[in-house]
């Protein structure tokens, strides 16, 4: 991978030693992970500031360097309608890319706890991320949750709507769901505000194999097209992709079951004919519980005893950058809103950090393969405890 360097210095190379602030780094890290490099035989130890102090020409700092205009376009396969668009996106990008790398160079200085890269939407501007890849709407006033169930099959004495908490303050130091095999593929909403549709499907999914020892493939798109006036607002011109609650879609398929993903598969478009014929599967959405909202270690003890956890939040200008680490954002402390529905599935530690785990839905050139540790060092960081939902499965007839 290219390496950019600080100014003055000598490109830095593969094949060299590793070089980083604090513990030293496996050989593994040290694979142009982090870009800390010196020439073979020379040493580097010390804190960051000892390190920057002792650079010479020999000890020198590096950045992983961010895509080209040109091999983003190849990379993404970016086809634009005209020059004019072309050179609108590319401005786009190259105002990112400028952003990224000064945020970058703090990650290296060890003054951010995480770092930004491109993805396949860096020639989008923030507001039209938000209004093309985000669109849970929990946080918007609907009938109170309790009334809103319809001939839905509430969770039983077993499974109250509202979730208790076991043994809480006993669980582990680290959960991650996707080592149990539980959790699909990361998929792509694409440019259609259908997040709720994922974030619905892929809790269920996982609530499914936990139950039944199988993991199904559900479609978002039957949801889309068929759960309008329901998961989302029955108006004129409204689609799926312009947003929806996730806790209403779960509802929808207690009430109407799901389509199988490969018999009905995302085409990321809204405003189709909803297709009731297609094949669904058999296991049965019986009910669904809320986590207390704001609280962090009920939200927790919810991810250890039942599963994947349906979850909202808010998408900063840094969520929508984010490329790995641990995302400490401060402008979810500005906001009481949400704008995002996104799958909670695991929790752990890094660099003496804690941290949610999330699964995303916009592909894997996103994040860490499409995942983000999320900080969990302040209550209901970007709202993540607030609108916390768990569908309820049953266990299949043998």
């Amino acid at each position: 991978m290219p390496l950019e360097t600080l100014p003055g210095r000598p490109h830095c190379n593969r094949g060299r030693r590793c070089c980083h602030p604090g513990p030293v780094p496996s050989a593994e890290q040290c694979n142009n992970e982090y870009g800390w490099c010196i020439d073979t035989g020379d040493v580097c130890n010390g804190t960051a500031e000892t390190f920057y102090n002792s650079i010479n020409d020999h000890c020198n700092c590096c950045i992983p360097a961010i895509l080209s205009v040109d091999d983003f376009i190849s990379k993404f396969d970016k086809k634009y309608e005209n020059e004019e668009e072309a050179k609108k996106r590319i401005k786009i990008f190259q105002d990112n890319v400028e952003d990224m790398k000064y945020h970058n160079w703090l990650f290296e200085y060890g003054k951010s706890s995480y770092m930004m890269g491109v993805d396949e939407y860096s020639d989008m501007t923030y507001d039209e991320v938000i209004s093309s890849l985000t669109g849970d709407m929990s946080d918007l006033t609907i009938a109170d949750e309790n009334n809103v169930t319809g001939n839905f099959k509430q969770a039983t004495e077993s499974y109250p709507y509202w979730y208790i908490p076991k043994n809480i303050g006993e669980e582990p130091e680290s959960m991650d769901y996707r080592k149990l095999r539980a959790i699909n593929r990361i998929r792509n909403q694409k440019r259609c505000g259908s997040c709720w549709a994922f974030s619905a499907v892929s809790s269920i999914e996982s609530q499914i194999f936990l139950t039944n020892g199988r993991l199904v493939k559900l479609s978002e798109q039957y949801l889309v097209d068929c759960s309008k006036g329901y998961a989302f607002p029955n108006k004129e011109g409204r689609t799926g992709c312009a947003g929806g609650w996730k806790q209403r879609a779960i509802r929808y398929v207690g009430n109407n079951g799901i389509a199988f993903r490969k018999k009905y598969p995302y085409t990321a478009v809204g405003g189709g004919l909803c297709n009731e014929g297609a094949p669904k599967t058999s296991y049965q959405v019986t009910g669904i519980q809320r986590v207390n909202p704001g609280k962090d270690a009920e939200l927790l003890n919810a991810l250890v005893n039942r599963g994947p956890v349906a979850v909202s939040i808010f998408v900063t200008k840094n969520f929508r950058k984010y490329k790995r680490g641990v995302l400490d954002d401060e402008l979810c402390n500005t906001t009481k809103r949400i704008n995002h529905a996104v799958v909670l599935v695991g929790y752990g530690n890094e660099k003496g950090k804690d941290y949610w785990l999330i699964r995303n839905s916009w592909g894997k050139s996103w994040g860490e393969k499409g995942y983000i540790k999320l900080a969990r060092t302040v209550e209901n960081h970007c709202r993540i405890s607030q609108f916390a939902h768990i569908p309820v499965v049953e266990v299949a007839a043998t």
